[in-house]
């Protein structure tokens, strides 16, 4: 089981170090766990569907209950410092996001969500909305990713009025390619990256549970951080 860590670049170092331990031990038993925990708890996601999400989606909430939790896993994450992987997704509103573009322009903060249905993702989704301008004074530009299809990922935008650009990765292709699998589950684990002009990696915060989300004043510092 992971361990929910905030890390920029001044902490590269030392994370390497980190990182390369506990990934040699927790693969080795990585298996046999998976099977463990799913037997012992049937916490499996809903599955992912492109319907539409039927009836009204409830308010964003701290409540727990019936939410399924993270499951073993052996992603955990690029380290900081690393080349982000370039992608192109389809967007809720019928167009595309490119990473490319978009970090052309400046800081891009990608935030990888579990699904419509998670409520600690909704309030997450919410705070992020009312602090966008602050994002967009430095400069940064958001994209929001999950295996979520196009129309459930509309649903969601309505309900909870957002703006920032929802993609869906049905395939989890994206969320393979940044580390960040529920394999358990089949979904993405709440992560949250800030990827600079350049393309690399200068922030990483990954959640150890369903609720674990950064402080939104954390993000935008390595917003700022990344401009530099």
């Amino acid at each position: 089981m992971m361990f929910a860590r905030a890390v920029s670049v001044p902490l590269l170092a030392t994370r390497s170090l980190q990182t390369a331990a506990i990934r040699q031990r927790s693969r080795a038993t990585l298996a046999g766990l998976a099977l463990l925990v799913a037997g012992a708890t049937g916490c499996a996601a809903p599955a992912a569907s492109t319907a539409p999400v039927e009836g009204p989606i409830p308010a964003p909430t701290n409540n727990e209950t019936n939410v399924p939790q993270i499951g073993v896993t052996n992603n955990d994450g690029l380290d900081v410092g690393a080349a982000a992987p370039d992608f192109s997704l389809p967007t809720a509103d019928g167009g595309s996001f490119s990473l490319a573009s978009a970090r052309a322009e400046g800081p891009v903060v990608v935030v990888f969500f579990r699904g419509h249905w998670c409520p600690h993702c909704r309030k997450q989704l919410s705070e992020l909305e009312a602090r966008k301008a602050d994002f967009a004074a430095q400069g940064a530009k958001f994209v929001v990713v999950s295996v979520d299809g196009p129309e459930d990922s509309a649903k969601l935008a309505e309900k909870l009025t957002l703006t920032l650009p929802l993609a869906s990765d049905p395939k989890a292709e994206v969320l393979a390619a940044y580390e960040v699998v529920d394999v358990a589950n089949g979904i993405a684990l709440p992560a949250t990256y800030v990827i600079d002009g350049a393309g690399t990696v200068r922030y990483l915060y990954l959640g150890d549970k369903a609720s674990d989300r950064p402080p939104v004043d954390d993000v935008l510092a390595a917003v700022t951080a990344a401009k530099g």
